[in-house]
């Protein structure tokens, strides 16, 4: 890995400062549960109080929030500040997957910036959730296979994915970009792939052993799995903001986490994506991969393509944070796209800082969507930008 050059460093750290401020600002608002964290932070108030509580997904997520909860306490802050932390710090880390994937710092600036100032993950980020997690050491699993020159390096890959895996099942899609990136990358590519399964099920088993430790429970784990695969088949009744696979990229219609009235006006909470962010890169990608031949776009299609067309197989009413996962790889390319197309220094960086002003404008404009601040007919009409939006009432 190359050196980064100080102002690099210093952009980064910016950034980072930016996506902590979007993710702590009033990170105790709203002031109780809200939305799907009544899942959540249940189950980590449980774990606190070292009780049993079923939940349809694995138990890292949780217990990380019980963890915020144990040493901030049981109020709001204490139940979000570990997933506001987790989202602050994937800004640093997909800089430097972006960085090691285009072999541009530029490149890696941007998919950072991104992801620090759009609102899905500004919303993932600041509520008791498990996306945030999940894609967190998602990226760290891709991003340490990268740089694994060795076999037993793939032991820490595995580790890394067994815990997102232990966040949510939809973790082993990743399989296949890490598969492929040890059959081109190590020579015995097959030992890699070994160790990688191994501290995968390790960990994954670890997870699982603390989940009993903090509970007490007595039920198997061959129990407890057969119950999570039959709630989540067992899912069929239809949401009102439900958003099927293909329409994700589109940012056609976002979840609702919270939707109530007051004097003020109609407060919501909803993970909408920034739209010049979502529908810019969406173009972008698109004209890159139709333009260039290039090899650094292999990479980041593969894992594009591999974390989000699966969930075209999924029968349960979907939404549009599952598209979390995959986003960051189509944005990738779209960046490399720029990158070969703006042209000079002097030409790249004012468009960029445009575009960045334009983005940021945008996020500023949806602020009180993200984060609950009621909203009169007309200003949210304002902000109603497709028929699809806010939908629920």
């Amino acid at each position: 890995m190359r050196k980064l050059s100080r102002r690099t460093i210093l952009i980064l750290a910016l950034l980072t400062v930016l996506a902590a401020g979007l993710r702590f600002w009033q990170l105790g608002q709203p002031g109780g549960i809200t939305g799907d964290e009544m899942h959540f932070v249940t189950d980590a108030q449980a774990y606190v109080a070292r009780e049993f509580a079923f939940d349809v997904h694995p138990p890292f997520g949780k217990q990380l929030i019980a963890l915020g909860i144990w040493l901030f306490g049981d109020t709001p802050v204490g139940w979000r500040l570990m997933v506001a932390l987790f989202g602050t710090l994937l800004v640093p880390l997909l800089f430097v997957l972006g960085w090691a994937w285009s072999g541009r710092e530029r490149v890696g600036l941007g998919l950072g910036f991104l992801v620090a100032v759009d609102g899905l993950f500004v919303v993932e980020s600041r509520l008791a959730l498990l996306n945030t997690t999940l894609i967190f050491l998602t990226v760290a699993a891709l991003l340490i296979g990268w740089y694994a020159r060795r076999p037993r390096g793939w032991l820490a890959v595995g580790a890394a994915l067994g815990l997102a895996v232990a966040t949510k099942w939809v973790a082993l899609f990743a399989l296949v970009p890490l598969v492929s990136l040890a059959s081109t990358r190590q020579h015995r590519w097959w030992v890699s792939v070994g160790l990688l399964l191994v501290g995968l099920t390790s960990v994954y088993l670890g997870v699982f052993g603390l989940h009993q430790s903090l509970t007490g429970s007595t039920v198997s784990l061959v129990e407890t799995h057969a119950a999570m695969v039959q709630h989540h088949v067992g899912i069929t009744e239809r949401h009102a903001v439900e958003s099927p696979w293909w329409s994700w990229p589109f940012n056609w219609r976002p979840f609702l986490y919270h939707d109530g009235m007051g004097p003020a006006g109609r407060a919501l909470i909803a993970p909408l994506g920034n739209p010049m962010i979502w529908w810019g890169m969406l173009v972008l990608a698109a004209l890159t991969l139709a333009r260039h031949r290039d090899s650094r776009l292999l990479a980041p299609l593969l894992t594009f393509g591999t974390l989000w067309l699966p969930f075209a197989a999924i029968g349960r009413p979907m939404f549009n944070y599952h598209f979390m996962l995959a986003a960051p790889f189509l944005w990738l390319m779209a960046l490399i796209g720029w990158d070969a197309w703006v042209g000079t220094s002097r030409r790249r960086l004012g468009l960029t800082l445009v575009a960045a002003a334009l983005i940021l404008t945008v996020t500023a404009f949806f602020w009180p969507v993200l984060t609950g601040q009621p909203l009169a007919d007309d200003q949210l009409a304002l902000r109603q930008w497709l028929p699809s939006w806010f939908r629920a009432r």
